[in-house]
């Protein structure tokens, strides 16, 4: 399967060393700014995530691409998840 996807890199600025680089679901483009939790803990990323591998059917309903947002845990340096943002049959969100 191919993979095509942006990725993150995490960085600690006390020593200015990448700590970790974290690939994003593949599809995964035009990253729109982060957001980091209070605590530190988790870092939040909207983003659109092409839908390249299926079929083009249903492009009227936003198929093709989907407004995204990505949850990564910041002690382990590993993706938690992708949650989907647009709503069924009313097209893309646009984060």
């Amino acid at each position: 399967m191919l993979v095509v996807a942006a990725g993150v890199t995490l960085i600690d600025t006390e020593s200015e060393r990448v700590r970790a680089q974290v690939r994003l679901p593949s599809g995964s483009t035009g990253l729109q700014g982060l957001a980091i939790s209070p605590d530190g803990r988790w870092c939040a990323i909207p983003h659109n995530l092409g839908r390249f591998q299926v079929p083009t059917v249903q492009v009227e309903y936003g198929w093709m691409n989907t407004s995204a947002l990505s949850l990564i845990a910041l002690e382990d340096s590993r993706l938690v998840g992708t949650l989907l943002l647009d709503e069924p049959r009313r097209g893309e969100a646009n984060p």
